[in-house]
């Protein structure tokens, strides 16, 4: 069995230590997607409630976990939808949601320039890291593997690749900040 597998086992018999180490796990994770969907202007508390209610719902949907599962996605979900139960407490709308047909324009070549630039600058920081490093960024990010997946697939050690993402992460904003994407990071 996984870490997570054992996690959502734990969790299924009613241990509040694996709700515990979940939130240890995820609890950046939900936060990030609550605060992004929330905008600058909710506040921190607000975000922490909304991140609070996503780990109670869990504690009570834990019959229905599926072991087989990711854990991620789920609580991705969660996350999202904790948001727009908090925007629609405040009358907000989705920040996401498009404009009517009628009110979208086209981006404009400048903008379409600077996206290109920033992604090409990414793509060489990415290529300035070990060849590992590479890898487990895109296992990480683009693939949304999980680090205990990472690890089952890799047999590294969990708590090397939190480090060698985190080594990884401060390498990218250097690397970025020199090149004078700072103001994006």
């Amino acid at each position: 069995m996984t870490h997570e597998e054992d996690m959502i086992q734990a969790l299924q018999q009613g241990t509040s230590d694996a709700l515990c180490a979940i939130i240890k796990e995820y609890g950046g994770y939900t936060y990030k997607i609550v605060s992004a969907i929330l905008g600058p202007s909710a506040g921190p508390q607000a975000v922490e409630e909304a991140v609070s209610d996503i780990f109670v719902s869990l504690w009570r949907a834990r019959f229905r976990l599926d072991k087989a599962r990711p854990l991620r996605p789920y609580l991705a979900a969660m996350a999202r939808n904790a948001a727009k139960k908090a925007l629609r407490g405040t009358g907000r709308e989705e920040p996401w949601e498009s404009p009517p047909e009628s009110e979208q324009t086209a981006p404009s070549p400048q903008a379409l320039a600077e996206e290109a630039d920033r992604a090409l600058a990414l793509r060489q920081a990415l290529d300035s890291l070990k060849t590992e490093d590479k890898l487990l960024f895109l296992r990480f990010y683009y693939m949304e593997q999980s680090i205990p997946q990472i690890a089952s697939a890799t047999g590294v050690n969990p708590s090397t690749l939190k480090s060698r993402l985190a080594r990884g992460r401060e390498t990218l904003r250097r690397i970025l900040t020199e090149r004078g994407f700072d103001d994006e990071l």
